[in-house]
C-alpha cells in the first residue's frame, strides 16, 4: 500500500483517501459474516457500545432470545474494524455443545492450529498476547462458566485484546 501510494505515475496511486480506505480495510484482518439484512435503527446503543468498549476490555450484550444481540454486535465490528490493527474476529458458539470445545472453537475463528505437544489455550493465548484486536464470542448463554473463564484468562494475559460477548446472561 506504502509502495502504491508513492508511485510516480500519478495514475497508478490512490485516486481517493477513500480509495486507499478501501484497500487497507481489505487488508485488514476481519473474519465476522456479512449481514444478511439491513441495519436500521439502534445508533444510540451502536454509540454507547462503541463508547463502553472504548473504555472496558470486555462488554457483555445480554437480553432475550431474538433481541437482535448477535446483529448489534455485528454492526458494531463494522464500525470499529478500523481501530484493531490485528482485525476483528467472530467466534461463534451456538452450534456448541460442550465447554471442552469452547477453546477449539475460539482457535478455529481466529485460524490458530493446534501445536503438536502443545496445549491448544496456550497456542491461542501466544497468538493473542501481543494482538490488538477485537474479539466476538456470541452465543455463550449455554456455556456460561466456560466462556467467562476463559475470556478471564484472555483478558489477564493479553493486554490489547478487548471483548465483545453476547449472552442471554452477564458473563461476569
Amino acid at each position: 500500500l506504502i509502495l502504491r501510494c508513492l508511485e510516480k505515475d500519478p495514475n497508478s496511486r490512490f485516486q481517493s483517501v477513500e480509495d486507499l480506505e478501501k484497500a487497507v480495510r481489505a487488508r485488514r484482518p476481519y473474519n465476522v459474516p456479512s449481514p444478511l439484512s439491513s441495519f436500521v435503527g439502534r445508533q444510540q446503543q451502536s454509540a454507547e457500545i462503541r463508547s463502553l468498549l472504548a473504555g472496558n476490555r470486555l462488554v457483555t450484550l445480554s437480553g432475550a432470545g431474538g433481541s437482535g444481540k448477535t446483529r448489534l454486535a455485528l454492526r458494531i465490528a463494522s464500525d470499529v474494524l478500523d481501530l484493531y490493527a490485528d482485525g476483528v474476529w467472530f467466534a461463534d458458539l451456538a452450534p456448541v455443545s460442550e465447554a471442552r470445545v469452547v477453546v477449539q472453537t475460539l482457535a478455529s475463528s481466529l485460524q490458530i492450529r493446534e501445536e503438536v505437544e502443545k496445549p491448544l489455550l496456550d497456542s491461542v493465548l501466544s497468538h493473542l498476547r501481543n494482538a490488538q484486536l477485537l474479539l466476538i464470542v456470541d452465543n455463550c448463554e449455554h456455556l456460561v462458566d466456560a466462556c467467562a473463564q476463559l475470556v478471564q484468562t484472555l483478558l489477564e494475559q493479553c493486554a490489547n485484546v478487548r471483548i465483545l460477548a453476547t449472552s442471554r446472561e452477564p458473563l461476569g
